[in-house]
């Protein structure tokens, strides 16, 4: 099993949008959309059946802990991966990385080629609940994922109201492993009402109260999405080379961000702006893919 770090890639996070929306007053709930459409879905490779045959590593998420919240990140991790195994396009399976004897877990933000890897940890210095990143080939097929959890956020009794809970705890993880098998966000309002899937951004992801059903599972869409970029890897692979484009090289430059490849797309809203980054690998003759959540600011 070949490992190698992945400690500079930010690909996509569930940050800032429950920390920062938990604490502004919720306005009235509007039916309006931001669907992502213009961002592909990144694959794992099929079998001839158009199946994905994913392998997650479990024991790498140490819930053995006298902390209440850590404790339950194995159940939230299994009710995750039974969500998406409901996809007809994706055969999960959950594997132990470590022998029998060997009782340590190891929670380091580690990659492991053809595998998804799960970890957590204490790291109130960053602003993301859920993080997850991926390797592409030069196929634009994905080998590796890394799913990282901070445990500042979703298990810490001064956050009990905002997302350290059992309904933001589920969404996270619901959230993280739906990017992990290849999705984007189906909505980055955090504001409006809810579209019924956690792949939504959400400020109230148990729903209700104006907002909506809840942000917890799944939806039809989500699956209908898998079902069609799935479908079509058999005889086409995407050519995203031909859809990048610079933008604003002077700027990324001057706020240290060009380390993450070439800007291939950028938008704002309510003060955050939301970025998508592109880098050849010389190591996996691919690319890696960065998305990057923060504020106008940064």
């Amino acid at each position: 099993m070949n490992k190698t770090m992945r400690l500079s890639i930010t690909v996509t996070t569930l940050s800032n949008i429950l920390f920062i929306a938990s604490g502004q007053a919720a306005g009235q709930a509007s039916l309006r959309r931001n669907l992502v459409t213009g961002r592909s879905v990144a694959e794992w490779p099929v079998d001839e059946n158009g199946v994905a045959h994913l392998k997650v590593i479990e024991d790498n998420l140490c819930i053995d802990s006298e902390d209440e919240g850590i404790a339950t990140y194995g159940a939230y991790l299994q009710a995750a991966l039974n969500d998406w195994s409901k996809s007809d396009v994706l055969e999960i399976q959950t594997v132990q990385l470590h022998s029998s004897n060997d009782s340590k877990c190891d929670s380091s933000p580690v990659a492991y080629e053809g595998y998804i890897n799960v970890v957590h940890d204490n790291e109130p210095w960053h602003q993301w609940i859920g993080l997850t990143s991926w390797e592409v080939d030069a196929n634009d097929m994905v080998t590796a994922v890394l799913v990282r959890f901070n445990d500042y956020f979703l298990s810490n009794r001064d956050r009990e109201a905002y997302t350290s809970n059992p309904q933001t705890r589920q969404m996270a993880f619901c959230h993280e492993i739906g990017h992990a098998v290849g999705l984007p966000h189906q909505d980055e309002d955090e504001q409006n009402m809810n579209t019924g899937s956690c792949m939504d951004y959400t400020a109230h992801p148990e729903g209700g109260r104006g907002y909506g059903p809840n942000a917890l599972h799944p939806n039809d869409v989500d699956f209908e999405k898998l079902s069609a970029a799935y479908g079509n890897q058999i005889g086409l692979r995407r050519k995203r080379a031909n859809r990048r484009k610079m933008i604003n090289k002077k700027e990324l430059d001057k706020q240290g961000l060009n380390h993450f490849g070439e800007l291939v797309k950028e938008s704002s809203r309510e003060g955050m702006v939301r970025r998508h980054y592109q880098k050849f690998n010389e190591q996996t003759n691919g690319y890696t893919v960065t998305f990057t959540v923060g504020y106008l600011n940064d």
